[in-house]
């Protein structure tokens, strides 16, 4: 893991693309206070590290068009590939597969129950938030993964 590096390498990105840290956060989709920080590779009030999650490491990804998996190496998430493969446009396979490891994730991180696995029978506030966990996932697969 090297944050320092990682923020480095953002900060000169956006400088070489030409971008204020108001104009970078908002094609990104954070707050440009994020940015700075995860550019400055520390918290500015406890002077701790700041590790992005995945999710703005995508975002990031797409907006300065960089490899994902750089940026995951450098945050830290040696562990994570994400290997480049076609989107099939109406491969039910495909997005079953998706949704079928998402209710998975769901599930073993105790957000839903087996039952609500099963059923598919969920509140309104977790469905919201399985909708977007899989919008986020199906984009991925879609946008990222084309060449």
């Amino acid at each position: 893991m090297n944050l320092v590096k990682l923020g480095n390498l953002l900060k000169d990105k956006r400088n070489q693309m030409g971008l204020s840290l108001r104009d970078a956060s908002k094609l990104i989709g954070i707050s440009h206070n994020y940015l700075s920080i995860i550019e400055k590779a520390k918290d500015p009030r406890s002077e701790s590290p700041i590790k992005p999650t995945i999710d703005t490491l995508k975002m990031i990804s797409d907006a300065y068009n960089l490899n994902i998996n750089n940026l995951l190496e450098l945050a830290g998430y040696e562990d994570i590939v994400i290997e480049k493969v076609k989107y099939r446009d109406n491969n039910k396979q495909d997005v079953e597969k998706i949704a079928d490891e998402i209710l998975d994730y769901f599930y073993e991180s105790g957000d839903i129950t087996e039952e609500e696995k099963k059923t598919g029978k969920l509140s309104p506030e977790k469905r919201k938030q399985l909708y977007k966990t899989f919008k986020v996932a199906l984009d991925m697969y879609k946008n990222f993964y084309n060449d």
